[in-house]
């Protein structure tokens, strides 16, 4: 039984990956360590840019403290979105319609900043579906493990068991299924050709027929 629903941001709620792709990958060239399109979407989609950085460090050598890599990377990302006509992705509104009038509590669990998340949700104008916002950066370990998810299993007072996550990455949808939770996976071109093989089911959109297909898959 379905008591909660989490949600990823980047991706799902709207269509913002190749804003995050240009803007990182843009600074990953700016600092002296480029990464190429397969790299981005195989280590990078769906994960922290903390996360991003060691991997730079590790695999590429690169230099400097990173969370000063972070703070730089989080004001590029927000300029770029600040003055971005970001809208939602087609039909996920009436899904988070759907889940509210069965009474469902709703989250974001993103690996995006904390001040990013609020600041995306309220251009996208769907403060009012959310009960909390949940940036990765709140807990130790970021996707693909299942600290943020099982964190926001406790804000919203439900068993992990009884949580859907939905999320359009290989490294959500693993944290999805190492929090066991329920997870749908969202194909989107955008986020490349991710492995959503750990998804209850992979839908293709939120079209009427898709979010039917979800209610119904979980009893809803």
């Amino acid at each position: 039984m379905i008591n909660a629903v989490i949600f990823d941001m980047d991706g799902v709620l709207l269509d913002s990956e190749p804003i995050h792709q240009k803007v990182n990958m843009d600074f990953f060239t700016e600092i002296g360590t480029p990464v190429s399109q397969d790299i981005y979407d195989r280590y990078f989609v769906g994960s922290p840019l903390a996360q991003m950085f060691e991997y730079l460090k590790s695999e590429r050598g690169l230099e400097g403290d990173v969370s000063e890599l972070v703070k730089r990377s989080n004001e590029k990302l927000a300029q770029e979105f600040e003055k971005s006509d970001i809208v939602p992705v087609d039909g996920v509104e009436e899904l988070l319609s759907s889940f509210r009038e069965r009474g469902l509590p709703l989250a974001v669990g993103s690996s995006s900043s904390p001040e990013l998340i609020r600041t995306v949700i309220k251009k996208l104008s769907l403060e009012s579906y959310f009960d909390h916002l949940v940036s990765g950066y709140e807990v130790e370990k970021g996707k693909p493990h299942p600290d943020l998810f099982l964190h926001i299993a406790g804000l919203l007072s439900a068993d992990p068991a009884n949580c859907l996550v939905i999320e359009d990455s290989s490294m959500g949808v693993e944290a999805g299924s190492a929090a066991q939770m329920a997870v749908v996976g969202v194909r989107n071109p955008s986020s490349g050709d991710q492995d959503l093989g750990k998804a209850d089911m992979v839908i293709q959109n939120f079209s009427k027929k898709e979010r039917c297909h979800i209610l119904n898959f979980y009893g809803l």
